[in-house]
């Protein structure tokens, strides 16, 4: 059990993480989607970390299912890209994807 709650305390530590580089970027994912740990969320964090700077390209990757309409996504994103923030986010993105694609698989060894 102490497993499982250690795996579900660096989740959430990524995501915040993530959060974080995101907003010192000026990139309001958090607002323009309602989370960041969802299809929608997910597919634009990568596609960040990927290359990806157009706002309407990255809002093009909302799921059919998004209450949001692409132009409220890309309404989100007037974002200062820096260096520095851009690394944060890729290196916590590859913590986090571990640890999320890892915790259905323990559940049920846990």
């Amino acid at each position: 059990m102490r497993d499982k709650s250690i795996l579900v305390a660096e989740t959430g530590d990524g995501l915040r993480r993530m959060q974080k580089s995101l907003d010192r970027m000026n990139v309001r994912v958090h607002r323009a989607v309602s989370d960041i740990d969802g299809v929608t969320g997910t597919a634009i964090v990568r596609a960040i970390v990927g290359g990806e700077r157009d706002a309407r390209q990255l809002a093009k990757l909302r799921d059919p299912h998004c209450r949001q309409s692409e132009e409220a996504i890309a309404e989100q994103f007037s974002a200062h890209w820096r260096a520095d923030h851009l690394f944060t986010l890729e290196q916590t993105l590859k913590m986090y994807a571990p640890s999320r694609s890892g915790s259905p698989r323990m559940s049920g060894r846990l």
